[in-house]
């Protein structure tokens, strides 16, 4: 196998790819790659803009004879998500993303590869200009800041497009084709803090938790990778009595729709920094069984610089609300053996000043139990005295078993393949649900090739898979226009 990710096959898509690593483009930094997408439908002579949301929307005329064949939607996101591991000189609003090769994946250097949506676009731009694929009319529509809310979905003006099938490209495993997701919501929650309590003889320590994999807070919730932020407040709340813990900041988390992979708090304590990591190790070796196996897990304390400290209601209160708040999954679906339909991602927590802010991230496949979720949620904060702000984001997409596009796919993948793709719904917010609320009556898939760990470091994507993904693709779209 080549040593070059341009020279792997498609080499158009995959060089596609390459441009658009080569250009900062995580949620709400995409001014770079919707200029760079407008230029290149330009090139192509494809009519194109960006509406009043920052979506770029393309239009590529039919194959000669094929003007009056169904218009298909391409669809996928332009922004990814921005995640590096601890210690990498890396700055995502000025440098680009170096994909490389490591056997039978692509993946990058310390960061996120971006090919959650890199390679959904990079396939819509190679379907857009392959000489060998005869079409009818299609539109290009690639959102703006899907990772952080769906943004551009929402905010689309559904009148500029005439599609009545779309293809969303964003699905993560081959063989499957994704025809319902989840909803998803959100929940801001913020305690007051006092500090100015008197360190009275106890000493100052950084307690630092890593190790953890991280990955995809929908996709890979069940996976019991853990959480950084919760593992952290736990292990401080089983310090022993004597130790007599006093709190100044604890923080983690980054992304709502990522796993907490580290976490870090600043503390004051009765006793030496040997009984404190002993302290720590002990409760490190009592949760090891509950972490799935690949994770190297450590939470060692360091000696600090004294700073202002909460009393030890304020201390305990902090911990115990982080221990109270739910995470993981919630509920299993009925209809779906082994889907998770509910879950909770308690994604970002950190000290500002004098408040404590918790960012949550819950997903259902139905809306009641979502919004059952975040009402847990604020009731929790607000027992603990903490403001509590909650969102539905976006809808759930629900399954048409009558879709033609689904009959359709599942022929066409039994003709490549020797036997039909898939059919499945995930734990995971897509844009078809909010696409489809805007365009009744719109017909739509979504699939993809094989991603691993989204939204971490370790993200990859199989080199076998996207050839066979973007097959698949070209057929399928042939199959449409005959």
């Amino acid at each position: 196998m080549t040593n070059k990710v341009s020279e792997l096959e498609p080499k158009a898509l995959w060089n596609y790819f390459l441009d658009i690593c080569a250009i900062p483009h995580g949620s709400g930094n995409e001014a770079g790659i919707r200029s760079h997408l407008l230029a290149w439908a330009k090139e192509h002579n494809f009519k194109a803009r960006a509406d009043e949301t920052g979506n770029v929307i393309v239009y590529v005329p039919a194959s000669k004879g094929l003007e009056d064949k169904p218009t298909v939607i391409l669809q996928g996101h332009m922004d990814m998500v921005c995640e590096k591991e601890s210690g990498k000189d890396f700055d995502f609003l000025k440098d680009g993303i170096e994909a490389i090769i490591d056997g039978p994946v692509v993946t990058a250097k310390g960061t996120t590869l971006g090919a959650d949506d890199g390679i959904g676009v990079a396939s819509a731009m190679t379907a857009a200009t392959d000489e060998t694929l005869l079409h009818g009319p299609l539109e290009l529509l690639f959102t703006v800041e899907e990772e952080t809310g769906l943004t551009g979905a929402n905010g689309l003006d559904a009148s500029l497009l005439k599609g009545t099938i779309m293809l969303n490209l964003d699905s993560e495993e081959l063989g499957y084709i994704t025809v319902g997701c989840a909803g998803g919501g959100s929940a801001d929650i913020t305690l007051p803090l006092n500090f100015g309590e008197s360190a009275g003889g106890r000493s100052f320590f950084s307690v630092e938790l890593t190790g953890l994999k991280g990955g995809h807070s929908g996709l890979d919730i069940a996976l019991q990778r853990g959480n950084a932020v919760v593992l952290l407040a736990r292990a401080l709340a089983s310090l022993p009595q004597d130790m007599d813990l006093r709190l100044a900041a604890i923080g983690g988390g980054d992304k709502h729709n990522a796993l907490p992979r580290a976490a870090k708090a600043l503390v004051a304590v009765n006793g030496s920094l040997s009984d404190l990591n002993s302290a720590l190790a002990a409760f490190t070796a009592q949760v090891e069984p509950e972490l799935a196996k690949g994770h190297e897990l450590k939470i060692i304390a360091e000696s600090a610089a004294p700073a202002a400290l909460l009393n030890g209601s304020d201390s305990q209160k902090v911990l115990n609300l982080i221990k109270a708040l739910p995470h993981g999954p919630l509920a299993t679906s009925i209809d779906v053996p082994g889907l998770i339909q509910t879950s909770n991602n308690l994604a970002v927590v950190r000290t500002e000043e004098r408040e404590l802010i918790i960012k949550c991230s819950p997903r259902s496949a139905v809306d009641e139990e979502l919004c059952t979720v975040l009402e847990q949620i604020a009731a929790i904060g607000r027992l603990a005295g903490a403001k509590v702000a909650t969102k539905v984001n976006y809808p759930g997409w629900k399954p048409d078993a009558s879709s033609k596009v689904l009959a359709t796919a599942l022929k066409v993948s039994e003709e490549l393949f020797g036997k039909p793709f898939a059919v499945a719904a995930i734990h995971a917010g897509l844009e078809c649900g909010i696409l489809g609320a805007k365009k009744p009556g719109l017909d739509k898939i979504s699939f993809g090739p094989d991603l691993k760990s989204p939204h971490s470091p370790d993200e990859s994507v199989g080199i076998e898979s996207v050839q066979k993904f973007y097959l698949f693709l070209k057929a399928l779209i042939a199959k449409i226009a005959a």
